[in-house]
């Protein structure tokens, strides 16, 4: 288990901060739509990655970056970026994809509980 927290949860309250005074919805919504959405960025991601159509690779990478940076998820982030940018010189691994895969799947729980506590 690393020993670094897979969101930062000063990410999450000024999300939070966004929300209508005294509702969580907003930062359900967004939660929710993240958890929908990059388990479907991911399934692309590894087809891309299959077809060796790395310029998509590196796409998907970049949207995955980027959504995941909206909640703290830096090593997750850091993990989308590395693949990004070794995408379009035919670097891009199924190792870092496997390695973002399990990096998603602790930002997942642990927005999972965030949005259960707040």
């Amino acid at each position: 288990m690393p020993d670094y927290p897979a969101i930062d949860q000063r990410a999450i309250e000024a999300l939070q901060e966004l929300s209508t005074a005294g509702s969580n919805d907003f930062l359900r919504e967004i939660v929710t739509l993240y958890l929908q959405d990059t388990p479907v960025l991911m399934a692309k991601l590894d087809q891309a990655l299959a077809d060796r159509d790395l310029m998509t690779v590196s796409r998907l990478a970049h949207s995955i970056k980027g959504s995941s940076g909206n909640f703290g998820a830096t090593q997750l982030a850091q993990l989308a970026q590395n693949l990004e940018l070794a995408a379009p010189g035919g670097e891009a691994t199924g190792a870092a994809v496997e390695k973002l895969k399990a990096e998603y799947a602790r930002v997942a729980a642990a927005l999972m509980a965030s949005i259960a506590s707040h």
